[in-house]
């Protein structure tokens, strides 16, 4: 190739897409939408196949919103509070309140505890874990219900035993 046959390199603002005719066919868009569990039916039986099927769910829904709206004027009747979060704020008072009566809970039950833990020391079981264990094994639930303690769980307990 010589240098007189090479064309320029060009910019991009140089390059302008063809205008499309007016007679030329426009593409298009695929419509082939399949669904794993219909069958595979084409044309216009598959068409009204598809839409009474979509038809049943849109019912079903209804069928959904109906019971749900339902319900919950039962449950209004019977006096439940339904929603959640109204716009109420609690004060500081109120929130310290809250803590408090939090900690107090969590020092009563850590003083529950104290006795049984002392026990296990007492039987060489010195190690977070294996006091787990064995307040596992004994069937003493966790602060939550849980019926399995964990090392970090003893742990929280004995720093409210032994401050």
């Amino acid at each position: 190739m010589t240098a007189t046959n090479a064309k320029p390199a060009g910019r991009a603002s140089d390059f302008k897409p063809k205008a499309a005719s007016p007679a030329a066919p426009r593409k298009q868009p695929n419509r082939n939408v399949r669904f794993c569990d219909l069958p595979k039916i084409e044309g216009p039986t598959g068409r009204f196949i598809l839409q009474q099927i979509s038809s049943v769910a849109e019912l079903e829904a209804g069928f959904i919103s109906d019971r749900t709206k339902k319900a919950l004027k039962a449950a209004k009747a019977r006096g439940k509070k339904l929603g959640g979060n109204r716009g109420a704020v609690i004060s500081a008072d109120a929130r310290r309140a809250g803590v408090d009566a939090v900690v107090a809970r969590s020092a009563a039950r850590a003083a529950d505890l104290k006795p049984t833990i002392d026990e296990l020391r007492a039987n060489d079981v010195t190690t977070l874990s294996g006091l787990a264990e064995a307040l596992t094994a004994k069937g003493i639930p966790t602060a939550r219900g849980g019926a399995r303690w964990s090392a970090v769980q003893v742990q929280r307990v004995l720093a409210r035993i032994h401050p």
